[in-house]
């Protein structure tokens, strides 16, 4: 009875552990001083801020795996405090040397950071839960407190300016990393069974994911037709993040760029609360779809278009708030169609399609932003509108999500 009470305390401290380890690595106060750290102090172009994140984001695919087999072999708390310091190391190098082969080492650290945190939190949280409702409530819990903190990132970011250089509070952010491994250290490994065959599964799934993944999304139309539209609308979407401090630098102060982007994302909050509510009711699905890309899109276009600062400030918080707040709305629907058997592989593939889009926007959209951030933004923005018009048409002839 003792051992069990004492269990159920570690179990407990574990999530109070856990929700403070990611929410100060939530905490990004590096969003409040993007452009100006890349553009103004580095010194290097849209293009090539943009493809350092697409380098990001392979190097996020590619360490996805090898980092799952380093849990497994030493423990998810060894990742968890690894990814914290790792995560660190890579912060602390980005403002030594203004140099673009300089930052792809800072995005190669960051990304093996992420890739060994994903997996291992998720898995520890659930190790320490002891059931499945449980765990619903405890990552539901987590990812609103991860969303808090992005919220309240950028303020304290946008206060940081009055007393630090963009390159200073790049470093800053690096602390957060050293505060979340400390916290980590703090965690208690549970005790796991069939610690072998979690060492195989994880060593296999990437064949599993690419090969059973992709074969059933190509013969599951309507799956693959929400697959892609959510990659894309949250492809685009994100591009707004990089692009609003440039659309921006000419008609705010800098101080000025974190209380816009957590307006955002306090939007996004509200959208995801919102679209889940709407998951529910089976014959407004298709249209929830249809709206919630029309109207980033709409923020595209007025954001590129307008020469009113509020106008401008709508577009932007449309696109991101409502753009990027699609992902459990589409969680809903994914896990509906998928059997319990094969969840876990295809929901892989599909966040594998969302890094794909990503890894191919970001490049084409620096270019094309190097030239002219507001043309970006509408051809961004009648992208969309494009691209809403035929997922309409696909998603209502070939899924029934009005039945």
């Amino acid at each position: 009875m003792k051992k069990t009470t004492r269990i159920h305390q570690q179990s407990n401290s574990n999530h109070i552990k856990l929700y403070v380890y990611n929410f100060v690595l939530s905490l990004h106060l590096f969003s409040a001083v993007l452009i100006p750290f890349y553009l103004e102090w580095a010194g290097i172009s849209l293009q090539e801020m943009l493809l350092l994140q697409s380098l990001f984001t392979f190097f996020t695919f590619l360490l996805e795996i090898p980092t799952g087999v380093v849990a497994d072999l030493y423990g998810e708390k060894k990742s968890l405090v690894l990814g914290g310091i790792i995560g660190a190391v890579g912060f602390f190098v980005y403002p030594l040397k203004a140099s673009f082969l300089w930052f792809v080492l800072g995005e190669f650290l960051i990304a093996l950071s992420l890739a060994l945190r994903s997996g291992a939190n998720e898995s520890l949280l659930y190790n320490s839960s002891g059931s499945n409702s449980k765990f619903s409530e405890q990552i539901s819990r987590l990812n609103s407190l991860m969303m808090l903190a992005m919220l309240f990132g950028p303020l304290i970011g946008a206060l940081l300016v009055h007393w630090f250089k963009p390159q200073q509070i790049m470093f800053l952010q690096g602390i957060t990393g050293v505060l979340a491994a400390i916290m980590a250290l703090l965690i208690s490994e549970p005790i796991k069974e069939n610690k072998d065959q979690s060492k195989v599964s994880e060593t296999t799934r990437i064949w599993d994911t690419l090969l059973v993944g992709w074969q059933f999304l190509a013969n599951q139309r309507g799956m693959w037709i929400l697959a892609l539209d959510m990659a894309v609308v949250a492809g685009v979407a994100k591009m707004m993040i990089w692009l609003y401090q440039a659309r921006l630098t000419d008609l705010v102060a800098i101080d000025w760029f974190g209380y816009i982007i957590s307006v955002a994302v306090l939007l996004e909050i509200v959208a995801m609360n919102i679209y889940g509510r709407v998951a529910k009711i089976k014959k407004w699905r298709h249209e929830l779809i249809f709206w919630s890309t029309v109207l980033p899109a709409i923020g595209f276009i007025v954001t590129g278009v307008s020469a009113n600062i509020w106008l401008i400030l709508l577009g932007i918080w449309l696109s991101i708030g409502l753009g990027m707040s699609r992902k459990p709305f589409f969680s809903v629907l994914f896990n509906e169609q998928i059997s319990a058997s094969q969840r876990a592989t295809i929901l892989s593939t599909i966040a594998m399609t969302s890094q794909l889009v990503l890894t191919l926007l970001n490049p084409v959209v620096g270019w094309a932003a190097d030239r002219s951030v507001s043309l970006t933004l509408m051809w961004l923005g009648a992208l969309l509108i494009v691209f809403s018009l035929f997922s309409r048409v696909q998603i209502k002839h070939q899924l029934k999500i009005e039945n």
